[in-house]
């Protein structure tokens, strides 16, 4: 079976290649990572004084990888969204294949400063999770506390002095993180926010929430159910994943690195046509045991291929070759819709002891070949056009 280090090390990879492309032409919040979300605004941009919440931890993903470590979470930001955005976080990913609660704090004005989070604790699906953000009044610090039975209180102070003038005046409750399958999302298909208190100027108000959709994947959404409650939902099922790339990304990318990192991808691709190879015999051929050892095979070099090409993305973020840019664009969709495949037959070639599942195995490792020929072409591309 795939180690845990290495479907940790997935999971990382993914979410941080997404986010470099998917992200990072957001210079504000609402971002480009955010799927669906509901937002609350205070009259004439007063500060939100506190705001506090319930929600359980969902079902675990079906699969290890491909998530992009997607984030439930709710906090406050300024109304233009460039000032800090105080959050705590209920996340998959976060420190491997589990489920993790933390504080975390993205400041626009802070640069390369502008990430910092609490120490974080594993949570189990079914766990209920109590959150708070309040503003101590006389101050301008506020404290993020996120806890379950098991884990205890966490907390982490956020002292707002950088908001040009500004105060968190926006409350947000959000799910971020496309992924690159859907069926690495939580297998129980929704997860409800309860209990949902907001004050402002450290009256109790009523809010009235505003469901958005941002840039969507797994047909997402965020429904309003009363002032108290909101409800996301999602779809497993769904093949809409990470949205189009931005076109801006692709002036960014250049060969300063990229002929290494293309060829190291170049590799794993490799590795994985050799598995998808034996595994189209070994599991036509009723060999359960040989058929599992090659899926796993193909996930381990899966999970490289998001390490190296994650790695052609950071190392050529800096340039302007466009071509170059536009062949590592095309391998990353591509591997998308490989690392799709891959996970079908992860989850299906589990049930070859059937005839269905035989079937249905058979059948995503035949999608995994169709999948992967894309990934070849655009890998071999960049490695012409990024040399």
């Amino acid at each position: 079976t795939i180690s845990s280090d290495t479907r940790s090390i997935m999971v990382r990879t993914l979410a941080l290649a997404l986010a470099l492309f998917v992200s990072g032409a957001s210079a504000a919040d609402p971002a480009s990572s955010w799927l669906s979300y509901a937002q609350y605004k205070a009259d004439g941009g007063a500060r939100i004084t506190a705001l506090n919440t319930t929600w359980t931890v969902p079902a675990n993903p079906a699969v290890n990888f491909g998530s992009n470590a997607p984030g439930w979470w709710f906090g406050i930001q300024t109304a233009d969204g460039a000032g800090a955005l105080i959050q705590p976080i209920l996340a998959w990913g976060y420190q491997g294949n589990e489920w993790d609660i933390f504080n975390g704090v993205y400041d626009w004005n802070t640069g390369a400063k502008s990430w910092t989070t609490s120490d974080s604790c594993t949570v189990q699906p079914g766990d209920l999770i109590t959150s708070s953000v309040t503003l101590a009044p006389g101050t301008s610090t506020y404290t993020m506390a996120i806890s379950t039975e098991a884990c205890g209180e966490i907390t982490m102070d956020k002292v707002v002095d950088n908001n040009s003038g500004q105060n968190e005046s926006v409350a947000y409750f959000v799910l971020e993180h496309q992924p690159l399958t859907c069926k690495a999302y939580p297998a129980d298909g929704s997860m409800m926010f309860e209990n949902i208190y907001l004050e402002v100027e450290f009256e109790e108000v009523t809010p009235s929430w505003e469901s958005e959709i941002g840039q969507n994947a797994c047909n997402s959404a965020c429904v309003v159910k009363d002032p108290a409650t909101l409800e996301f939902t999602w779809d497993t099922d769904s093949t809409e994943t990470a949205p189009g790339l931005d076109s801006g990304v692709r002036a960014r990318v250049a060969p300063v690195k990229c002929a290494k990192d293309v060829e190291a991808a170049k590799d794993d691709v490799e590795l994985i046509a050799g598995g998808i190879t034996s595994a189209t015999a070994t599991c036509a051929a009723d060999d359960l045991s040989q058929c599992l050892v090659d899926i796993d095979t193909i996930s381990e070099a899966v999970a490289q291929g998001a390490v190296d090409i994650n790695g052609a993305i950071v190392d050529c973020g800096d340039g302007e070759d466009n071509v170059c840019a536009g062949t590592v664009v095309d391998v990353v969709g591509d591997f998308a819709a490989l690392t799709e495949a891959v996970a079908a037959a992860a989850i299906h070639c589990q049930s070859m002891d059937t005839l269905a599942g035989k079937k249905q195995c058979i059948e995503d490792v035949e999608a995994s070949v169709s999948a992967l020929k894309p990934v070849v072409s655009a890998i071999e591309q960049a490695v012409t056009d990024c040399a």
